[in-house]
């Protein structure tokens, strides 16, 4: 049997939930069946991961996150020659701005096929992580974001959600003649290192002097993660705590300056970007995730893996995971008081914590499996 090509299409080559989607994809599908080739905009982690896998990558120089009109021409253009070059089955479109321009390309493939050979047929999948209108933005940009989101979602041939909450609002959005899944990320068992060589690690230097209740998350220092409503809950703790954010990103230096002005730098932990950052979670006890919009995100589900207990805003996508206070708390996006109210009652109730980690790790088991992940996602690329 002939193997099929699998062309993604994703916006960075650094590091992140949707690059790590793109990554466990493309190095579980089966050989024997696939050829999985990955296409982004710039070099960084993803392409070196893999590289080391014997995944072949294409880079695509007018592919970037900011957005400029000449540029988005350029890498629409880029797209569609590398679909007449690839002539892949599947071309499976991640990120908001690579699945527009990435479906836009796949029409116009269509079109040019459809006028000429008539002998080879593509099917274009969108993975949705995170509807973009969700982002706490005015309401003619986010207006404008659920036309576009749409608009690409149309064009498409399916839509993958991770999330009831995405795919209740895609089937919303006249998706009619789509084919609408939902398919839940999967993990794979998280292994860490003990408490203290995590911490040690993290600390350096510092460990001797830091706080021995430890806060912590694994997040991309971006305003979507809402790690300035984190730091100012922690301000506002009566407790002594140390809070450790993993994580780089263009907003880290606004929230060091933030702890500062708040006076609680000597209490936070900045350890910049950790490749495979989940070995260190044993270093927390309590992981936290403020995000004001996720798709389903990975750091979360490692938490939970790890049998920590967690709390994190009440948003789609994190309440697809704690979907009670049986195995998490969940608190309204934005909301410093009440952030501080869930982090200082589980730190006075060391058995609660106890109680929610468990559960919460037996859920992640159950609901979140990596080979189900893989297994229906390569149901959609075989379907008709």
């Amino acid at each position: 049997m002939q193997r099929k090509k699998i062309l993604y299409v994703i916006t960075k080559g650094t590091w992140g939930g949707a690059q790590r989607y793109v990554f466990d994809l493309a190095v579980a599908l089966p050989k024997e069946q696939f050829e999985t080739v990955v296409a982004c905009g710039g070099n960084g982690l993803l392409t070196e991961k893999l590289l080391a896998s014997g995944i072949r990558t294409v880079l695509l120089p007018s592919l970037k996150r900011d957005i400029r009109f000449g540029k988005e021409w350029r890498a629409c253009m880029e797209l569609y020659r590398l679909l007449r070059k690839e002539r892949p089955d599947i071309v499976h479109l991640n990120s908001s701005k690579a699945a527009g321009l990435g479906a836009a390309a796949f029409r116009c493939f269509q079109l040019n096929n459809f006028l000429t050979t008539k002998s080879y047929t593509l099917k274009a999948v969108f993975t949705v992580h995170g509807w973009p209108f969700n982002e706490p933005r005015g309401k003619m940009m986010r207006a404008i974001l659920w036309f576009l989101s749409a608009l690409t979602a149309l064009l498409a041939t399916d839509i993958i959600t991770l999330s009831q909450g995405d795919y209740t609002q895609g089937t919303r959005m006249l998706l009619q003649g789509r084919a609408l899944h939902l398919i839940r990320n999967g993990i794979k068992e998280t292994h860490t290192v003990p408490r203290e060589e995590a911490r040690a690690a993290l600390a350096g230097e510092r460990r001797a002097v830091l706080p021995d209740m430890w806060l912590g998350t694994i997040a991309e220092c971006t305003r979507n993660k809402g790690l300035s409503y984190l730091i100012r809950a922690v301000a506002a703790l009566r407790a002594p705590v140390t809070l450790c954010i993993i994580g780089d990103g263009k907003e880290r230096a606004r929230l060091e300056d933030l702890a500062e002005t708040l006076g609680v730098k000597d209490r936070i932990l900045f350890t910049g970007f950790k490749e495979n950052a989940a070995r260190f979670l044993g270093a927390f006890d309590i992981f936290l995730l403020p995000s004001l919009k996720e798709g389903l995100p990975y750091t979360m589900l490692e938490a939970g893996s790890a049998k920590l207990p967690v709390v994190a805003s009440d948003i789609p996508g994190i309440r697809e995971i704690i979907s009670d206070e049986k195995c998490g708390m969940l608190v309204p996006q934005r909301n410093t008081a009440a952030l501080a109210e869930k982090i200082t009652w589980l730190m006075a109730h060391p058995e609660t914590r106890r109680a929610l980690a468990a559960r919460l790790a037996a859920r992640i088991k159950t609901h979140f499996s990596y080979s189900e992940m893989v297994r229906e996602t390569t149901r959609v690329y075989l379907l008709p």
